[in-house]
């Protein structure tokens, strides 16, 4: 099964049925949760951020990366659970959308949302401030910061472990992730409970 027919049928089941089928594991904390079009419901690959101080580096250098990339339909999620404030906006969400990503998921805060939502960019966030992280809008790169490090690793957001090429689905309900090497067996099972709950209907 190659990767387009994955997402589309993780599209197709979304986020209850495929946690089901996983045992309600890798579902992230209830507390990451839509935050922009309740109709959302995006399926695609990780793309990872980590940050670890008050610098939105990381998050401007992953985004000259996913354009070189070239996949299309990558998520992108962000680790800034341990600093209060804003990681994402309408500027980074201008920059995301000609970078081929297609939605953010963040274990953090997020503002902007009036512009975010006409733009129609799929955002899943811890919280909605109007504060950045930086306590103000930094435009230039932190001197000393190995962005290296930041990007393009093994994260842990929403308390679930996701690596750069894990699916993720989000939708309403939330946010489930899979693992490339377990997509058969979840997918076979997750369509298996759909088929048993049509029944029931």
């Amino acid at each position: 099964m190659n990767q387009a027919m994955i997402l589309q049928k993780l599209r197709l089941l979304g986020t209850a049925l495929i946690s089901d089928a996983k045992g309600g594991a890798d579902v992230l904390d209830y507390g990451i949760r839509s935050r922009t079009n309740d109709g959302h419901l995006v399926a695609g690959t990780a793309e990872t951020v980590q940050i670890l101080q008050k610098s939105l580096d990381p998050v401007r250098s992953i985004f000259e990366k996913c354009a070189k990339n070239g996949s299309k339909n990558l998520v992108l999620a962000i680790d800034a659970s341990g600093l209060t404030g804003a990681v994402w906006g309408e500027i980074f969400t201008r920059f995301a959308k000609k970078s081929n990503i297609t939605a953010a998921i963040i274990d953090g805060g997020v503002r902007d949302l009036v512009e975010i939502r006409k733009l129609d960019f799929p955002v899943w966030a811890r919280y909605i401030t109007p504060r950045v992280i930086t306590g103000e809008w930094a435009t230039t790169f932190t001197p000393g910061l190995d962005l290296g490090t930041h990007v393009s690793i093994p994260i842990m957001c929403g308390g679930v472990l996701i690596r750069p090429g894990d699916y993720i689905v989000a939708d309403l309900d939330g946010v489930v992730v899979l693992r490339p090497e377990e997509t058969g067996k979840v997918l076979e099972k997750a369509e298996n409970i759909r088929a048993m709950e049509e029944k029931m209907l």
